[in-house]
């Protein structure tokens, strides 16, 4: 059996939010990020009211 799901990548928090979809199921983040850190996007998220499973993603610099 093959799941087939659209996914859509952003190179920032600023550029997610900016073309947000609420039908988004799930966000895959990178804790260290240009501009907002992905912990800053995690409390945008909870302040707005969604309701979002994240996946952090963190890799040593």
């Amino acid at each position: 059996m093959t799941l087939r799901k659209k996914s859509q990548a952003y190179a920032t928090a600023e550029a997610f939010l900016a073309s947000w979809l609420h039908a988004c199921r799930c966000l895959v983040l990178e804790a260290q990020l240009p501009g907002m850190s992905g912990t800053e996007l995690q409390e945008h998220l909870r302040a707005k009211h969604a309701s979002l499973p994240l996946i952090y993603n963190t890799v040593p610099r």
